[in-house]
């Protein structure tokens, strides 16, 4: 008997984010491999965040909003974590975007993995406000065994694109508080905590 698809949870940590999150949230429903659910932590937002996402959350049973008083995205990504279902754990920022495959390709190369792949992550490109690409963030074809690689160089540069076997991310502690204050650390603290355990799967 096969066994069942992965489910995927979305977490989305939003701060005044009315100008972007909507067609943040249409990237996640569009994907070609549908996720379970889309957690969004309004963090205390002073803007319009809170009602686009419930008006969206309406039309689409998938979205989930959770609001709190702002604390930051590090607390905001935890919350969203626990209040997730899914074996898969994908961040996604409220003003990024993904390709429609993103998560078909990346959680492909994460079953291929088995269970002692934590992650895998996929190349991005930066675009301006029209949605033109400025660059492509570099490529440094690293993947398997990286803890050395990755305290070298941080080889996936982007918290929007990796997404994590559920059971890696809490074994490394969620996001770590000890990265509050210092903006975008999160991320590569997560990754090199998750890549001292388990294996690294990468997508061209």
């Amino acid at each position: 008997m096969p066994m069942a698809p992965h489910g995927i949870s979305v977490i989305i940590p939003a701060f005044n984010a009315a100008a972007t999150i909507g067609e943040t949230l249409s990237s996640a429903l569009a994907q070609t491999r549908p996720p379970m659910e889309i957690i969004v932590v309004d963090d205390g937002s002073h803007d319009d965040t809170a009602a686009i996402v419930a008006r969206m959350a309406a039309a689409h049973p998938r979205i989930k909003l959770l609001r709190q008083a702002n604390a930051g995205q590090i607390l905001a990504r935890n919350a969203a974590i626990a209040a997730s279902r899914g074996d898969f754990i994908a961040p996604l920022d409220a003003d990024d975007l993904w390709h429609p495959r993103y998560l078909e390709k990346v959680t492909a190369a994460l079953e291929r993995g088995g269970d002692d792949t934590g992650f895998a992550y996929s190349l991005y490109r930066m675009i301006d406000g029209e949605g033109r690409a400025l660059f492509d963030g570099h490529d440094f074809n690293c993947e398997g065994w990286t803890i050395m690689r990755h305290l070298f160089v941080n080889f996936v540069g982007n918290g929007s694109c990796a997404v994590y076997r559920r059971d890696a991310l809490l074994a490394a502690g969620l996001y770590p508080l000890d990265a509050i204050g210092w903006h975008g650390a999160e991320d590569y603290l997560l990754q090199l905590r998750v890549a001292a355990r388990h294996r690294v799967a990468r997508v061209g």
